[in-house]
């Protein structure tokens, strides 16, 4: 048996203050690079079902961001929402729909759909991407499609990341259990530590998602610190939230859940996801929100004298917490 020593969360570690010759935080640009396309925010809204659909996505797209479609939409749906939105779906980069395995034939004609009538961004998206499900899927999709842009996860290794590289991913998402409402790593013992996860997979110089884990706004300084980290994608934060599917009323309870939950899938075996009641927050509380993370992103790039995104991962340096 391996055993890895020293891994490493994002509570493990503070990034080091230095010299700044920044007179504002307002002077750093949260501008991220993928394919080329620059991107007005690092933050990505999870593609949960309780979290990213229509509402989230056009919010994302208004603001300049990458807003994904979860993989439980079904293809009716897909054609509804393309039917009525397809200026907007064909015209914008960082719109994208979730896709499942290919082996899975509903799966298989959703992606065949999108492949054929859309050039929107696809995420490949199942717990454990380096699989044979990760090859054929994504090999039938670069087949079809040489051109498209593909986002593929989660993964958790510089194995996995190698692999789906090699399918035909342009970026990783990376994370293994991570998440507030996940159960993989309490009912499986499967895992990695998020932070040393993405420190493993930076040294194969990809570009990678970071997704879930965070409990403070802090977290996502210390993930887009890491070399090739270009966004951070996070559900807990937006959970209740005014662009959220279920978002009725403020005060209101709603329910935010795991996509391997019992209520997400329909299914009672292998659960490996929760699920929980929040209040609906305030109208304004999606923006709000990004507004905060981006705030505390900033103050850290002012911290290590940053104005970009790149600086800000060459400047910043890590120390443990004892």
């Amino acid at each position: 048996m391996n055993i890895i020593k020293d891994a490493i969360n994002y509570s493990d570690v503070y990034i080091v203050p230095k010299y700044s010759e920044l007179v504002s935080r307002d002077e750093c640009s949260l501008i991220s690079i993928f394919k080329y396309i620059g991107f007005n925010t690092p933050i990505i809204p999870a593609n949960m079902d309780t979290i990213s659909e229509f509402k989230m996505v056009k919010f994302m797209a208004d603001i300049g961001g990458i807003g994904l479609f979860h993989r439980y939409v079904s293809l009716d749906q897909i054609k509804e929402i393309y039917k009525y939105n397809k200026s907007l779906i064909d015209n914008h980069h960082g719109i994208g729909f979730s896709v499942g395995s290919i082996l899975n034939k509903e799966e298989g004609e959703k992606i065949d759909f999108l492949l054929k009538n859309t050039k929107s961004l696809l995420c490949f998206d199942i717990a454990n991407a380096n699989s044979v499900h990760g090859k054929i899927t994504l090999d039938y999709i670069r087949e079809q499609d040489p051109y498209r842009n593909i986002i593929a996860g989660n993964v958790a290794t510089i194995d996995g990341a190698t692999n789906l590289i090699q399918w035909g991913a342009d970026i990783v998402k990376v994370g293994i259990g991570p998440g507030s409402v996940c159960k993989t790593r309490q009912n499986t013992g499967i895992g990695y530590p998020q932070l040393q996860a993405l420190l493993d997979i930076s040294k194969l110089n990809i570009p990678m998602i970071a997704d879930g884990g965070f409990k403070e706004i802090g977290d996502f300084a210390k993930a887009l610190a890491v070399p090739n980290v270009m966004f951070c994608m996070t559900g807990r934060f937006f959970a209740g939230t005014d662009k959220t599917p279920n978002w009725v009323n403020y005060a209101k309870k709603s329910t935010y859940r795991g996509m391997a939950s019992k209520e997400a899938t329909n299914s009672s075996k292998y659960i490996e996801g929760l699920i929980k009641e929040v209040f609906s927050e305030e109208e304004g509380s999606t923006n709000r929100v990004f507004n905060e993370i981006h705030d505390g992103i900033r103050s850290a790039m002012s911290y290590v004298n940053a104005c970009t995104l790149e600086e800000f991962k060459k400047n910043s340096e890590f120390v443990f917490i004892k």
